[in-house]
């Protein structure tokens, strides 16, 4: 067989986390595509039918991933009852004894306002099962950022056009940015950025983060993983709230990322500054970013930092005292 791609273990979770009794899922061996496989007649938009996938796996051009059963998510959903308030335990307890709980779990997380968060947890704890399928099966994988790791102090989430208003509010906090980075910034800009990438990347690669201190989104971090080579990071945008400012969070914020980079393996983060932003270039000279490049009319900085050592597991269990020497 040819190589096969790279699969993103968090975001194949979460797909395997949508297939039920009437889909599968597939991945492309070559590419590296996730493909929504049914016959089933209420299912919407399947990308092939089932006959297809079948013939395209006897050629080992697809192979069937898990599905949601295979990743245990009663057992994650017991796992997640220790992270929830007291009175959302009762309940969660209650429902987990019914014969099939999954959307009485979920509605009475929504109400809680802490779905998006279970999903998080349960994608990330579905990775790690599926990790160790992608290693029977050689399949080349590595995990995602997880956003639980970019910060202790805020809670940290992906940013959508419906947070376009609190997004565009933060950065009109900050006139003198855009004095030295134009244009002045608006709510179909924001919604612009939000979905932008470089030249040869996917929309897949992108996480454009918001810093949140209850409902106050206090900073923004517009993040392109593997660019702008493959294992390396782009800081497109980093911006603290005016009122946040002057307090360390920005280098906090930083020092954070670098921690969660390097533990998924990024040892090269690279960003871009006008030369003429000295405020900019000072606070990214302070947390290590030295020039490295010139493009036109922007100064391309960069760090490389250390990986932290993997942990030695051993092929068998050692006993006390079974070696001598």
């Amino acid at each position: 067989m040819d190589e096969k791609a790279m699969l993103y273990l968090e975001d194949a979770a979460q797909q395997c986390f949508w297939t039920g009794k009437d889909s599968e899922l597939f991945l492309d061996v070559a590419t590296g595509d996730l493909w929504k496989v049914s016959d089933h007649p209420k299912y919407r938009n399947p990308d092939m039918s089932l006959d297809e996938a079948l013939d395209l796996e006897q050629k080992h051009q697809l192979i069937r991933l898990p599905k949601a059963r295979d990743l245990h998510e009663l057992d994650i959903m017991d796992e997640y009852t220790d992270f929830v308030p007291e009175a959302v335990l009762r309940d969660l307890l209650t429902i987990l004894r019914q014969p099939s709980p999954f959307q009485n779990y979920r509605n009475r997380l929504d109400r809680a306002g802490l779905l998006e968060d279970y999903y998080q947890y349960r994608n990330e704890r579905g990775a790690d099962i599926l990790e160790e399928w992608c290693r029977d099966q050689e399949i080349p994988c590595r995990h995602q950022i997880s956003l639980r790791d970019l910060s202790n102090e805020f809670d940290v989430k992906l940013l959508s056009d419906r947070q376009a208003g609190q997004i565009l509010k933060l950065m009109r906090s900050n006139p003198k940015f855009f004095r030295f980075e134009p244009p002045t910034p608006s709510l179909r800009s924001v919604k612009t950025d939000l979905v932008r990438v470089p030249p040869h990347t996917l929309l897949d690669q992108k996480f454009y983060l918001g810093y949140f201190q209850g409902d106050q989104l206090v900073a923004i971090l517009d993040l392109i993983l593997d660019y702008p080579k493959e294992m390396q990071a782009w800081i497109g945008l980093l911006m603290v709230a005016h009122n946040q400012q002057k307090q360390g969070l920005g280098r906090q914020i930083v020092q954070d990322l670098e921690g969660a980079l390097a533990r998924a393996r990024f040892a090269h983060i690279e960003l871009a500054v006008r030369p003429n932003n000295e405020p900019a270039l000072k606070f990214w000279a302070a947390n290590g970013y030295q020039t490295i490049n010139r493009r036109k009319d922007l100064l391309i900085l960069a760090k490389d930092q250390n990986l932290p050592e993997e942990e030695y597991e051993p092929e068998f269990d050692e006993e006390p005292g079974s070696w001598t020497f």
